[in-house]
């Protein structure tokens, strides 16, 4: 496990694993930091505020597969607007990929670099207006800093006193 991630699980108060062997769906796709970070947390929300997407999760807004299409399309149709958009959403297949969202709407994306050492960056984007906000560190250094209170954002709420993680759970019916 890198550093920033097993800070983050001090941060977040995590005593337990989480519950998916991510490896085995995602595999290339995403960094591996992120499959660290899915397969240690699962599906839930950080600080209160940000939810960390995971493949096959069944509630859709938290599934990373149904936001990854979705997400694309919007960010397609606002490029159609006019509305500046990452050239990596565009191409076929996207590139940039969904792996987070706020309670505001914001979506937190990851813009893979070099696939041969797994560099790459952390965008945000503000659901409206459509901003973007560019970070030069991995998922999870992202949110190492963003729960421990060191993450300067114009777009996500920064003033937030660290509350740890949740796990998301069905309710039962």
């Amino acid at each position: 496990m890198d550093d920033a991630t097993e800070e983050l699980v001090r941060l977040a108060g995590l005593t337990m694993p989480g519950w998916l062997d991510v490896e085995a769906v995602l595999k290339a796709q995403m960094p591996a930091d992120y499959r660290e970070l899915a397969s240690r947390f699962g599906t839930g929300c950080f600080n209160g505020f940000m939810w960390l997407y995971l493949p096959g999760c069944p509630n859709e807004f938290l599934d990373l597969d149904r936001q990854g299409t979705e997400q694309i399309h919007w960010l397609r149709v606002s490029a159609q607007q006019g509305e500046e958009v990452p050239p990596e959403a565009l191409v076929e297949p996207p590139s940039l990929r969904p792996w987070a969202g706020t309670d505001n709407g914001d979506t937190v994306w990851w813009l893979p670099g070099d696939e041969a050492d797994e560099s790459g960056q952390v965008m945000v984007s503000a659901a409206r207006p459509l901003e973007w906000e560019t970070f030069e560190m991995s998922c999870s250094r992202f949110l190492e800093r963003y729960v421990g209170g060191d993450l300067p954002s114009d777009i996500m709420l920064s003033d937030m006193s660290s509350r740890g993680f949740t796990p998301w759970q069905a309710s039962m019916e």
